[in-house]
Parts: structure tokens; C-alpha cells; sequence
């Protein structure tokens, strides 16, 4: 059996080569030039070409030419034709290994523009999310505005209310006051009253006493003073008890109204602690305003951030798509020239 690589026309070209250098193209010698190959193979194959070789010696006596210059230039010309099918070969080679680089890059822009595509409709996507996010926080927002405008007017009832409740206070503290004066100026006047009245008495005693010898009439006017006397001191146990009741009825009052205004401080401490509660609540709705400001400027600039990609990405694939026109062309070009 002949070894890999040893064929019909590597012995042709052996022999035609040992012709053209005057040589006989025996076993050994085709052996020797080739540096391999089995002497049945090669015997084989000379064989199958001496029977050709009467072909080119009719040719050579035809135009008498020489049998050797026959030889050679077969020779030489299946060596040319070995040597133009071998670079006819490495063009295609070259051509499909140039056209499969060509269809891999395809599918790679091909692959590439599909997954720009998707991040192209994911960025849709969450562009569209974040339109309803910032509507959604714009909605928050102008709740929030509301609810602080709605907190600021009740703050100010609030605090209206207290101020009206402060003059009231003042008012009731200060007809506790004009009580206390009227009052005391009352019992001083009384007392004054009750002084007039018993050294009155007191006198007209003296005088009936030091005129009691005078006569009957002086007795009975005297019986008459002291009942008046009586009467008087009666009439003055009586303004004192009334006056005791009013005194204690003003206590009463008093007692009254000391809990009414205890009341109405804690009252106003209540109402003052919850107007304190509003002021922090809406400090913190101002903060959270402005938290909500600066999250939608941060959107804003998200949003033009997202706007660049898309510029971005649009001139990518349009970079993409004139560079596949141009394979394209590339590919149809050389089409084209294979078929020609």
C-alpha cells in the first residue's frame, strides 16, 4: 500500500522533472526526488503514465519536436495548472474563511443590535416608570401642600382661639379683682355704719341717762330709744348674718371661679401643647416638602441622564447599521466578483 501524501500526480510531476534534467524517470529516482513514497505506489503510478506517454510522443513526432521538450513543457504545464488550482483553492479558502468572518461579525451586530433593542425598550420602559413615579410624587406633593395649608389654617384658629381665650382669662382675673375691691370697700363701709350707729346709740343713751330724772316722758322716750336700740342691734345682727351669707355666697363664687380659671390654664396648657404638636408637625411637613423637592429634582436629572443614553444608543445604532450596509455592500462586492 502506498503512504498518505504519494499520488498519481505527484509522480507525474517527478518524472517530468527528471526528463527535463536529462534524467531517466526510474523507481529510485522518483523515490529519491520525492524523499518518500512505497516502490509499489510509485511503480504503479509510472506505469499508468509511461501508457500516457505515447500520446506526447506522437505529439513530439508530429511537430517534430523533441520528446524531451514535450515532457518538459507538459511537464511545467501541469505543474502551472497543480500550482493555479492550488491558488484558485487558497483564494476560496481565503474567500469562505473571509465570508464566515463576515457572517459571524453579522450575527454578532446582528446579536448586539437585538440586545440594544431590548435595553433600548427596557430604558422605555423605565423612563415610563419613572413618569409615574414623578407624577405619583407630584401628586403626593400637592397633597402635602394642601394638608400643610389645611395644618397652618388650623394653627392659626388654634392660636386665635387661645389668644381669645387669654383676653378672657384676663377678663374674668380682672372682675375677680374689681370683687376683691368692692368687696373690701363693703365691709369697710359697713363697719363705718356700725361704728355711726352704736356711738349714736351710745350718746343717746348718755343723754337719756343723765335726763332720766327729769320727768316721765323723758322715761318712756328713753323706753322708746332703748327699743329702738334694740331694734337696731336686731337690725344689725341681721346685716351682720346677711352679710356673713354674702360673704360666704362670694366664697363660693370665689371658690367658683378660682376652678374655672385652674380649668381654663390647663385648658390653655393643653391647647398650647397642641399648638406646639402642629408647629412640629408642619416643621416636619416642610422638611418632607422639601425632601420631596430635591427627590424630584433628582428624577429631573435622571431623566436627562436617560435622555443622553437614548442619544446615545441612537447614534450607536446608526453607527452599527452603516457599518452593516457596508458589510453588506462588502459581501455583495464580493458576490459579485466570484461570480464574474
Amino acid at each position: 500500500m502506498g503512504r498518505p501524501g504519494i499520488t498519481y500526480q505527484d509522480v507525474v510531476n517527478a518524472a517530468n522533472q527528471l526528463l527535463g534534467q536529462g534524467k531517466s524517470p526510474t523507481i529510485e529516482h522518483i523515490r529519491a526526488f520525492l524523499g518518500t513514497g512505497s516502490s509499489t505506489t510509485i511503480n504503479n503510478h509510472l506505469r499508468t503514465w509511461k501508457l500516457e506517454q505515447g500520446e506526447s510522443q506522437q505529439l513530439a513526432m508530429k511537430e517534430h519536436l523533441p520528446a524531451e521538450w514535450v515532457f518538459l513543457m507538459k511537464g511545467l504545464w501541469e505543474k502551472l495548472v497543480t500550482q493555479s488550482e492550488e491558488q484558485v483553492t487558497s483564494i476560496e479558502n481565503n474567500y469562505q474563511k473571509t465570508l464566515t468572518d463576515i457572517s459571524q461579525e453579522l450575527e454578532k451586530y446582528k446579536t448586539n443590535n437585538h440586545r440594544w433593542q431590548q435595553l433600548y425598550n427596557q430604558w422605555l420602559k423605565e423612563k415610563e416608570n419613572h413618569v409615574q413615579e414623578k407624577i405619583s410624587l407630584e401628586k403626593q406633593h400637592i397633597e402635602l401642600q394642601l394638608s400643610h395649608t389645611a395644618l397652618i389654617t388650623k394653627y392659626e384658629l388654634a392660636q386665635q382661639e387661645s389668644q381669645n381665650k387669654d383676653l378672657r382669662l384676663d377678663e374674668l382675673h380682672q372682675l375677680y379683682k374689681q370683687l376683691q375691691i368692692n368687696h373690701e370697700q363693703d365691709r369697710k363701709l359697713f363697719h363705718d355704719q356700725q361704728k355711726e350707729t352704736v356711738a349714736s346709740f351710745e350718746k343717746q343713751s348718755n343723754e337719756l341717762k343723765t335726763q332720766c330724772n327729769e320727768n316721765q316722758i323723758l322715761q318712756q322716750q328713753l323706753q322708746v330709744l332703748q327699743q329702738a336700740l334694740s331694734a337696731a342691734k336686731h337690725e344689725l345682727e341681721k346685716l351682720q348674718n346677711q352679710h356673713h351669707s354674702e360673704q360666704k355666697n362670694y366664697s363660693i363664687k370665689l371658690a367658683e371661679w378660682q376652678t374655672k380659671c385652674e380649668k381654663f390654664q390647663e385648658r390653655l396648657l393643653e391647647e398650647t401643647k397642641k399648638c406646639m404638636e402642629l408647629k412640629a408637625e408642619r416643621d416636619m411637613l416642610a422638611k418632607e416638602c422639601q425632601s420631596n423637592h430635591a427627590s424630584a429634582e433628582n428624577f429631573r436629572e435622571q431623566n436627562i441622564i436617560l435622555f443622553q443614553e437614548k442619544l446615545s444608543l441612537l447614534h450607536e445604532k446608526a453607527t452599527l447599521e452603516e457599518r452593516l450596509r457596508l458589510h453588506l455592500s462588502l459581501k455583495k462586492e464580493i458576490t459579485e466578483e466570484t461570480c464574474e
